[in-house]
C-alpha cells in the first residue's frame, strides 16, 4: 500500500519538475537558439528551484525516520531516496535527452 503512495508522489513531483524545466527551456531556446546556452540558463534559474524544492521535500520526508512505526520509517526513507533520484534525473538525464533529440530545432 505504501509503495503505491511513494510511486504516486515521486512520479507526480518528477513530472512537475520536468514540465517546469521543459517549459523554461522552450522559452529560453526561442531567445537564444543555442541548446548549450539554454541549458546553462535553465540550470541557473529553474534548475536551482528544482534543486531547492527537492532538497526541502527530501528533508521533509526524512523527518518520518524519527517515527516509532516501522512502515512510516520506510515510507520516509524510500520517498526521500526516490525524490533524490527524480531530482538527479531531471537535472542530468532530461537535459541530455534534450541535447540528443533536439526537439525545438527550427
Amino acid at each position: 500500500m505504501m509503495t503505491i503512495t511513494i510511486a504516486a508522489i515521486t512520479i507526480g513531483i518528477a513530472v512537475d519538475n520536468s514540465i517546469h524545466y521543459i517549459y523554461r527551456f522552450k522559452e529560453e531556446y526561442s531567445l537564444t537558439n543555442n541548446y548549450y546556452d539554454t541549458i546553462d540558463i535553465c540550470h541557473s534559474t529553474v534548475g536551482k528551484a528544482i534543486l531547492n524544492t527537492s532538497i526541502t521535500i527530501v528533508f521533509g520526508f526524512s523527518i518520518l525516520v524519527l517515527s516509532k512505526f516501522i512502515p512510516t520509517i520506510y515510507f520516509g526513507i524510500f520517498t526521500g531516496l526516490a525524490m533524490l533520484l527524480a531530482m538527479v534525473s531531471v537535472l542530468t538525464l532530461l537535459p541530455s535527452l534534450i541535447l540528443l533529440l533536439k526537439p525545438f530545432k527550427n
